[in-house]
């Protein structure tokens, strides 16, 4: 996966776990990066981790998906990637890219998800808004069909 930080504005590859964060302790932006593609492909693929993501999201977390209604609870969220993987149990996100904007606390993921029926391929666009003890707060989505295989 490469990611561009605007810190030093080259691409760079980055392999990193979620790291505890203390209530008194303002969360480094530049590990966001590796937050977001933690948080997203534990939720999406098999097998999940949910217990240990969802300390990480708010427990108001705002998430909007197309032109669905948003919703705005931790439990919705979860409940959202619980569905995806009942109705569709090969589906399987692969992060492409990750660009943070630390001054914002964003990070956009790019990613290609499978495991769809007619071996459809979609693009998925994930922007993810953070707070600053690194919490998840904000999540929007776009998928678009790639291909068909």
């Amino acid at each position: 996966m490469s990611v561009l930080s605007s810190r030093s504005n080259s691409w760079s590859s980055t392999t990193s776990s979620l790291n505890q964060v203390s209530s008194n302790t303002r969360f480094d932006p530049y590990n966001l990066q590796a937050r977001a593609t933690t948080i997203l492909t534990s939720l999406a693929n098999s097998p999940h981790n949910f217990s240990s993501v969802s300390q990480h999201i708010s427990p108001s977390i705002k998430f909007e998906h197309g032109d669905d209604d948003p919703i705005y609870s931790l439990q919705s969220y979860l409940g959202r990637f619980s569905d995806i993987s009942a109705r569709y149990p090969g589906y399987h996100l692969d992060v492409k890219e990750a660009c943070v904007d630390e001054m914002q606390r964003k990070v956009w993921v790019r990613s290609e998800v499978t495991g769809l029926p007619g071996g459809m391929v979609k693009e998925r666009i994930d922007m993810l808004t953070f707070d600053d003890q690194g919490i998840l707060v904000g999540s929007v989505d776009y998928m678009k069909i790639k291909r068909r295989v």
